[in-house]
């Protein structure tokens, strides 16, 4: 029986969900061949297109979890270097110059591989443009 388990590691994300769905299906697949009865094929055929289903539904509830997950973070992101942004004017007086002045001095950390921050400043006094892309869609 050949399982593409390269299609479903490309949907499921993750080496732990494709281990998973490959020891249901040789569980599954072990079940159906205990018993040797052609009486029960149609159970048989019933059974593996709920399981079929099942794990398709099961995929894109993962699927989507981690599409909406990638977007709170996104959002997160962007407040917490407007949070950031704020803050130094407040006490300096002037919006920082750098992203990179910002990591060092308030301690903004995120995903680097996930995310990428478009930070213009135009001047001192003016607020700088925040541009928060994701590179990767999925992990």
């Amino acid at each position: 029986m050949y399982i593409p388990y390269d299609r479903i590691a490309r949907v499921a994300g993750s080496n732990e969900a494709i281990r998973c769905i490959r020891t249901l299906i040789q569980y599954f697949w072990y079940f159906n061949h205990m018993n040797f009865n052609r009486v029960d094929s149609r159970k048989t055929a019933v059974t593996l297109v709920i399981f079929a289903v099942i794990m398709v539904i099961f995929l894109f509830s993962v699927y989507y979890t981690a599409k909406g997950n990638i977007g709170r973070q996104k959002q997160s992101l962007t407040e917490a270097i407007q949070r950031d942004v704020t803050y130094c004017y407040a006490t300096t007086g002037r919006y920082p110059k750098t992203l990179d002045y910002i990591e060092r001095v308030y301690g903004l950390t995120y995903d680097k591989e996930l995310f990428q921050v478009d930070y213009r400043v135009t001047g001192s006094k003016i607020p700088p443009e925040i541009t928060v892309t994701v590179i990767k869609e999925g992990r």
